[in-house]
């Protein structure tokens, strides 16, 4: 096959493939990348439930103001329902938009997590450290090494869900790119 034959053939329109197909496809691809999302979330949820329960149950909540605990319980009922949100979210696909269309809701999506994970962190911690730190006899270092374990604990969690989101957001851009051409 000639260098001439080999152009021709590869500049050549694929063969056109139905809505249907397209659309099977992305479901696929979409159920891949988001399965360890979904799978997360769960987790997650898991993990505040548990984590109320231990810290109502078995750390003195009886001893606490009622503003205390209503606060710890706010900030993870607010963490178990962005999970169902968001996992609603990854699983309900809306299918009067177009492809594109409906990529580019997803990446806003993951942007605007990206927004609630930071400020879901420090809400959360700051109530878990208000819970623990309430009428506690501790010393100025204990506080101060307390309130550095808080902002790490901040900045960790906020940095490994930046992250993870803007890993799912380069992939979506790039499949945004492919779109275009």
């Amino acid at each position: 096959m000639s260098l001439d034959e080999l152009k021709s053939t590869w500049q050549q329109n694929p063969t056109s493939r139905s809505e249907a197909d397209i659309q099977q496809t992305v479901a696929k691809q979409t159920d891949s990348v988001f399965s360890r999302t979904k799978l997360k979330v769960w987790i997650e949820t898991a993990v505040f439930l548990l984590a109320l329960l231990v810290f109502m149950t078995g750390l003195d909540a009886e001893n606490k103001p009622l503003w205390v605990n209503g606060f710890l319980c706010m900030a993870a009922g607010i963490g178990i329902l962005n999970n169902l949100w968001l996992y609603r979210s990854l699983t309900v696909n809306n299918r009067s938009d177009d492809l594109k269309t409906s990529l580019q809701k997803t990446r806003q999506k993951l942007w605007q997590q990206i927004l609630f994970a930071g400020v879901f962190s420090a809400v959360f911690f700051g109530s878990v450290f208000l819970f623990l730190a309430w009428r506690g006899s501790y010393s100025p270092e204990k506080i101060g090494l307390l309130l550095l374990l808080l902002i790490a604990s901040i900045g960790i969690r906020t940095g490994m869900e930046i992250w993870r989101w803007r890993k799912h957001i380069r992939q979506l851009d790039q499949s945004l790119a492919e779109l275009t051409y």
